[in-house]
């Protein structure tokens, strides 16, 4: 069992504190939401209207941004980090992530929670269930069908074009559950066919089928290496915890999570998971608060003889690779 420590936690809550950490989301946060959605729309019309063209083809990237972009304050929603009410916070991430990414939002906040609870844990964590073309851990590896194994042993190769197709998988993971438990997931069984509507059949009549499904295609496959690249490294290559193995609150988050080092301007294109960290310790922080708790976050590391894992974004790709390459080592 995962010690609390809950003293600790109140006096790490007290220097962050004095940071700023815990303010309200400032004004520039719903401004940004907004912004983000005029310009998902703005790229949509200049994707669909220069289909074939390469103006087409770089604004129909940018909507897999803008949906990635989108898709952080569908993750602050389902954390309650949007606003106090539970209402607006659901709206916000229905929105976010139903309408506009196709991922339900009932579906990935069950998932997502789960995560947390079971941080980096090898038999809870969803995000380390990966049942045929990836393992995450030497255990999962070995656990595979010998086709898998064989197919595994190249997946260092094969992970970052894989992800390319990574906001299908979560869209088609996220059909299949709801499918199986529609009473679950009314909401989401309403919203998400939105998603295809808006996406796919507007544009298929205000313009062609085939315009409306390239655009589709390119932008999910710039969603999908935007988030795959995001949330692959704060987790891939750090510690994961045995079924057997006593590791306590502390230990747990700075042991399995990675921060990435780079200049403030640049935070939004992380969405503030790139102080990792400081969210898993505290999911209900809005993500552009996230970065005013490093500094405190480190000295409360130092002085506890933790580690606060920072590295710069090409390290932790690096660091990704290396250790999709390792485990894949398993299956030689």
């Amino acid at each position: 069992m995962e010690g609390r420590h809950p003293r600790e936690l109140d006096s790490l809550a007290v220097m962050l504190a004095e940071s700023g950490f815990f303010d309200r989301a400032p004004r520039r946060y719903y401004v940004r939401l907004v912004g983000t959605v005029a310009a998902m729309v703005a790229f949509a019309a200049l994707a669909s209207q220069r289909a074939g063209s390469l103006a087409g083809a770089i604004a129909a990237v940018l909507v897999g941004i803008a949906w990635g972009q989108l898709g952080f304050y569908g993750h602050d929603a389902v954390h309650g980090a949007v606003a106090r009410g539970r209402r607006r916070n659901a709206l916000v991430g229905h929105v976010c992530l139903s309408v506009f990414n196709g991922l339900g939002f009932q579906y990935w906040r069950r998932i997502h929670v789960a995560h947390h609870r079971h941080l980096q844990s090898e038999e809870l964590d969803p995000d380390l269930d990966f049942p045929t073309l990836l393992s995450m851990t030497p255990r999962a590896a070995r656990a595979k069908t010998t086709f898998w194994r064989r197919v595994g042993r190249w997946q260092a190769w094969y992970f970052w074009p894989l992800t390319t197709l990574y906001a299908h998988r979560l869209r088609w993971q996220g059909l299949a559950r709801m499918l199986r438990a529609p009473s679950r997931y009314r909401i989401d069984l309403v919203l998400v066919p939105l998603h295809f509507i808006v996406w796919l059949i507007v544009p298929s009549l205000l313009w062609t089928p085939t315009v409306a499904l390239t655009t589709y295609v390119i932008a999910s496959a710039s969603a999908g290496i935007y988030l795959g690249a995001v949330f692959a490294i704060n987790h891939i290559g750090m510690h994961a915890i045995a079924s057997d193995e006593q590791v306590d609150l502390f230990a747990r988050h700075f042991r399995c999570t990675r921060n990435i080092g780079n200049p403030a301007a640049l935070d939004f294109l992380f969405g503030g998971l790139n102080f990792h960290t400081a969210h898993h310790l505290f999911p209900r922080v809005p993500h552009t608060c996230l970065r005013r708790g490093r500094d405190a976050l480190n000295r409360f590391a130092k002085s506890r003889e933790l580690t606060y894992h920072e590295v710069t974004l090409p390290a932790a790709i690096v660091s990704v690779s290396r250790h999709l390459a390792a485990v894949a080592q398993v299956l030689h």
